[in-house]
């Protein structure tokens, strides 16, 4: 697991405390909370994968570049190369 998903759930656990402090926000098990995240960024990445611009002309190739780069970033981003 990756820096990045440490950073998010601790990020997620302060949110939920500073959002309604009397509210215990509890201990997170960790393993659960990285399967989680991966699911959401395969999520993330299978919308911009398939994700269809309709053009009939060059931006076709243009919108395929920049969806596979997004893809790969956040692959990369999320250690899930």
């Amino acid at each position: 697991m990756n820096d990045l998903v440490f950073d998010l759930i601790k990020t997620a656990t302060a949110n939920a405390q500073a959002k309604d402090p009397t509210h215990a926000v509890p201990e997170y098990d960790y393993t659960y909370s990285k399967e989680l995240i991966d699911l959401v960024v395969n999520d993330c990445i299978c919308v911009v994968e398939t994700m269809s611009p309709g053009y009939r002309d060059y931006r076709d190739q243009i919108e395929q570049a920049l969806k596979d780069d997004c893809v790969e970033e956040l692959k990369r981003r999320f250690n899930l190369v």
